[in-house]
């Protein structure tokens, strides 16, 4: 608080109250006056009012007012010097955020109009400046300064009940723009390439193996750690990362015998002792490729927490330390007579930027209620329904243009992520070291194709 005491530096002096001059305010509703007399007549003027050497008011309004209502003929004041507006408005801002807060749609108004000035008065101003002269967070400011805007051309937000509710008014309406922009964009995407395509003679078969082409080059076999190394740091293209790692144990003795057990030997786990080292490793690499303002889900099993939230936190991403669950409506186990079946699975949702969002369905549960996938329908050992990961696309990854964001999965297993993605409309691509699981993966594309093709 001593810089804003500094900035109230100035000389004590008393003057007749008539003599101050109101001038322009920022402060439009002063509240209740009459109560605030009440209180200075029981304790007296605690915090004079600040007037400049024209005895024109900086601050103090409500109290002006209520001495007046009390009938004082002087009041002590406090006169300072002002040379520029900026002067004036950033007092008025630190004085009432002192004293009582100004009204909630005034706030906004009055810190874009520093802001402005201030970025008037000195090019390298920035946001993180505003915000540490009046004392919030860049979060804060950012959404005051789109408030103030917003205010202009939606003066129903002022009905809101506070800021806060202002805010997530304003966002909603934003995602509903986004998603009515996004299907515009998507129709006519969808009608160039019908033309083009036309156009060009491409016949249905065609183009199916064209799409089983592009999904087959998405589908990338090799080491994790060697194909993240080929991606430039902070890509601006990857805007999500859905991470299912390998969680150190032995499938085999965790999942009851089906039509995809066989399968299990091939999944390649890593040892427990090399568990931390490999966490680490990952994490980082995730967090150097990733937008500078994208979002990561990542999985793990109970026995890993504090390993994968300290992890993750390590590498930079600032995550939810409550995590979200995927809840089906079957479990499973291996021990019977000593375990009952487990009905969900888990993982931390993060973003590299403190000050994004990080989640797009806002207000959504942290329980994500999907079926998993019949045992008869598996082709991997931890395949994922589609739909769930499309509602995880939804709340974590949804990103516009779409033609410009891709969803990375370094661990690609079923590949239903990018299948999930493609059915979206989004670029998805990732690595897997079995081939084993990119040919069951293709088995998969070219059924949906063919059901396309007879749909069609």
């Amino acid at each position: 608080m001593s810089e804003v005491k500094e900035k109230y530096a100035g000389s004590y002096t008393k003057i007749p109250v008539d003599d101050i001059i109101l001038g322009e305010r920022s402060r439009e509703n002063y509240g209740d006056i009459e109560d605030l007399a009440l209180t200075i007549q029981d304790k007296g003027l605690l915090h004079p009012p600040i007037i400049d050497s024209n005895n024109k008011l900086i601050a103090g309004g409500r109290r002006l007012k209520a001495v007046k209502f009390l009938g004082w003929k002087t009041i002590p004041v406090i006169k300072r010097d002002i040379t520029t507006e900026l002067d004036l408005r950033e007092i008025e801002l630190l004085e009432n955020i002192m004293r009582k807060d100004l009204d909630w749609t005034e706030r906004p108004k009055l810190v874009k109009r520093i802001d402005d000035l201030m970025r008037e008065k000195n090019e390298d101003w920035q946001r993180k400046d505003t915000a540490k002269l009046v004392g919030r967070s860049i979060g804060g400011i950012n959404d005051n300064i789109i408030l103030a805007a917003a205010l202009e051309h939606m003066p129903e937000l002022a009905n809101a009940k506070n800021e806060d509710d202002a805010v997530k008014k304003l966002r909603e309406v934003q995602e509903r723009l986004a998603l009515t922009e996004l299907r515009r964009r998507e129709v006519i995407k969808e009608e160039k390439i019908i033309q083009e395509d036309r156009i060009a003679g491409i016949t249905p078969a065609q183009k199916i193996k064209r799409n089983i082409e592009s999904l087959s080059d998405r589908y990338i076999i090799g080491d994790v750690f060697k194909n993240l190394e080929k991606i430039p740091k902070d890509n601006q293209k990857i805007k999500f990362i859905e991470c299912d790692p390998p969680y150190a144990i032995d499938l085999s003795k965790q999942k009851r015998r089906s039509s995809y057990t066989s399968d299990i030997k091939s999944y390649k786990e890593i040892p427990q002792e090399e568990y931390v080292e490999f966490l680490d490793k990952l994490t980082h690499e995730l967090y150097r490729v990733l937008s500078p303002r994208g979002t990561v889900v990542f999985w793990f099993g109970m026995q890993w927490y504090s390993d994968v939230l300290r992890s993750l936190k390590n590498a930079g991403f600032f995550v939810d330390i409550i995590p979200a669950i995927w809840t089906k409506e079957h479990g499973q186990t291996n021990i019977v007579r000593h375990q009952l079946a487990r009905t969900y699975e888990m993982f931390f949702y993060g973003r590299k930027d403190k000050e994004a969002s990080g989640v797009i369905k806002l207000g959504r549960s942290n329980n994500f209620e999907f079926k998993g996938v019949y045992s008869g329908d598996k082709y991997h050992p931890t395949q994922r329904p589609i739909d769930l990961i499309k509602e995880i696309i939804n709340t974590f990854g949804a990103f516009l243009p779409k033609d410009e964001s891709q969803i990375l999965v370094p661990f690609l297993g079923s590949g239903a992520t990018i299948l999930a993605a493609e059915e979206m409309g989004y670029h998805a691509f990732g690595f897997d070291s079995d081939p084993q699981y990119k040919d069951s993966f293709l088995h998969e594309v070219r059924k949906k194709e063919a059901k396309k093709y007879l749909m069609d």
